[in-house]
């Protein structure tokens, strides 16, 4: 297994200091980009990254997995009104449920048009090992930023079976 390779973001990626037994829910999202890299993710945040937005790992498609933000900081990833389409595309329903402070957010690079591959499947199961030995309250099975707000993150895996599919992969209920 790949080891996980530290970048730290730029505070303006992330907020408050927390507990970690805080943390109940890993929420996939993705980058929406072609061919991105989890390390090109990781400079990015580290020293572009203007907006408050964040996420704690990067996965790409070679398994490759950073960390950008402590899982003792709350990351700005899932916070924010609900999109508008909610109604029709049945989102949102853990919306003030999961929140920033108390998620660990891992984006899936280049799945914007693909499903993960399987070192990337392979990767998520040694994050979410590593992130429940780390937080131990961490036991939710994980959602989609869809899930919180709305959003279409990840796009790919709004589809029902899609997500049920993955959450097979990865081992998950």
């Amino acid at each position: 297994m790949k080891k996980i390779i530290k970048i730290k973001a730029k505070p303006i990626s992330y907020g408050a200091i927390r507990k970690r037994s805080a943390v109940k829910y890993p929420i996939f999202h993705f980058t929406a980009l072609k061919n991105d890299t989890a390390v090109n993710e990781g400079r990015y945040y580290a020293n572009v990254n203007t907006r408050s937005a964040g996420a704690h790992f990067f996965i790409d498609r070679k398994g490759n997995i950073v960390k950008s933000i402590g899982l003792n900081r709350v990351a700005w990833s899932v916070g924010g009104s609900l999109y508008t389409d909610v109604k029709k595309t049945g989102g949102a329903k853990l919306h003030n449920i999961a929140t920033n402070y108390n998620s660990v957010s891992i984006e899936l690079c280049d799945i914007a048009d693909k499903y993960p591959s399987k070192e990337q499947i392979e990767a998520v199961k040694h994050v979410l090992k590593y992130i429940r030995k780390h937080c131990k309250n961490a036991t939710r099975t994980p959602i989609r930023h869809f899930d919180v707000t709305g959003k279409h993150c990840p796009a790919t895996m709004m589809n029902d079976k899609v997500w049920k599919k993955f959450l097979h992969d990865i081992g998950e209920k």
